[in-house]
């Protein structure tokens, strides 16, 4: 399945510099937003595969998320509706 988007990892006590494995698979990139959140870019991996989140500090300690992520059927990246413009109309439509 393809990697390359962004997920928040939430928890407590991580440390900035802290590592971010999708199974075996270490994140392609991890931004430290603070000792509560990481956002992280998802590495390629298995279609239909449920996955352990594994966070590791600089000093070592670490913490798993059991099944934490799970890598869709489908190769296409996911897409986000951000907003819609107008946010109203008539009920008769048109």
């Amino acid at each position: 399945a393809q990697g390359g988007y962004n997920v928040v990892v939430l928890g407590e006590n991580f440390e900035d510099g802290a590592s971010v494995y999708f199974g075996e698979n270490k994140a392609l990139a991890v931004t430290f937003n603070g000792n509560v959140a990481l956002t992280v870019e998802v590495p390629q991996g298995t279609p239909d595969s449920k996955v352990d989140i594994r966070v590791v500090n600089p000093d070592g300690r670490e913490g798993t998320l059991k099944d934490g992520f799970y890598y869709d059927k489908q190769e296409d990246v996911p897409f986000q509706v951000a907003k819609l413009t107008p946010s109203k109309g008539s009920v008769t439509g048109g």
